[in-house]
């Protein structure tokens, strides 16, 4: 899920002049509204089956490495810890970009502002939960799937350059938001299916506010996966080469 965002790579790597494929409309600089008509071409076209001789993978099912999510000092009444692996994420072909500005002719002044939304970005993953509240303490293993209804996203980024005009990412901010969160976790209590129901149940009535809990540490893994996708692109094609 979480963060998953990597169809902008796609959209990066399908700009380059010297592979760009003939059907894609190419851009100049500044030219904010190509740029948004040609993105959003790009992901209806190619998000579902990428381009294999550039080695692009679909964006409709996103593998994410495995990260963690820790709430709360063990030495307090109330803490708890998420390990999350063997997570998949579905939907991203189905992005719209509403607003793409700011790049520039030279990488430095560029100062890159890209808006977005997906219906529905859905994910399955395998989970570790441990909590401890006063005395009662949970350690609980599963799968679990997970809907984001109507995903948003802001991404802001500066570039850097090198000798060679290869551009960089070296600042990037990232804002998520969502209209609706739908979780739901097997064996959250093991052998006490009727107790994983409530508990489920619970979550999903009260998904805003364990959303605004957790928010800051899935932004924070999504803008790291980000950066280390995009980066992976620019550090390929001249960013020159990106644009007429």
């Amino acid at each position: 899920m979480q963060l998953s965002l990597i169809y902008l790579a796609l959209v990066a790597h399908l700009v380059a002049a010297k592979q760009l494929p003939s059907d894609v409309e190419k851009c100049r600089y500044h030219d904010d509204k190509c740029l948004l008509r040609s993105s959003n071409w790009v992901i209806r076209r190619y998000g579902k089956t990428g381009v294999a001789q550039m080695n692009i993978e679909p964006v409709d099912a996103i593998k994410v490495p495995p990260y963690e999510l820790k709430r709360g000092n063990r030495d307090q009444p109330f803490w708890h810890d998420w390990r999350v692996s063997d997570q998949w994420v579905y939907g991203f072909e189905n992005t719209t970009l509403t607003k793409i500005q700011g790049f520039d002719r030279d990488p430095r002044r560029s100062q890159v502002e890209i808006h977005g939304r997906v219906p529905s970005v859905r994910s399955t993953a395998r989970y570790k939960f441990i909590s401890k509240f006063l005395t009662l303490k949970l350690n609980a293993t599963g799968r679990g799937t997970t809907d984001f209804q109507n995903f948003r996203f802001i991404a802001k980024f500066s570039l850097t350059v090198d000798n060679k005009g290869y551009a960089k990412i070296y600042k990037l901010s990232l804002s998520l938001g969502l209209d609706r969160w739908i979780q739901n976790l097997d064996d959250l209590f093991v052998g006490n299916t009727d107790l994983t129901v409530i508990a489920n149940e619970w979550i999903n009535a009260n998904w805003n506010e364990y959303w605004v809990d957790i928010e800051p540490e899935i932004t924070e893994v999504t803008r790291r996966f980000l950066i280390k996708k995009l980066n992976s692109v620019f550090s390929t094609v001249l960013y020159k080469d990106f644009f007429l």
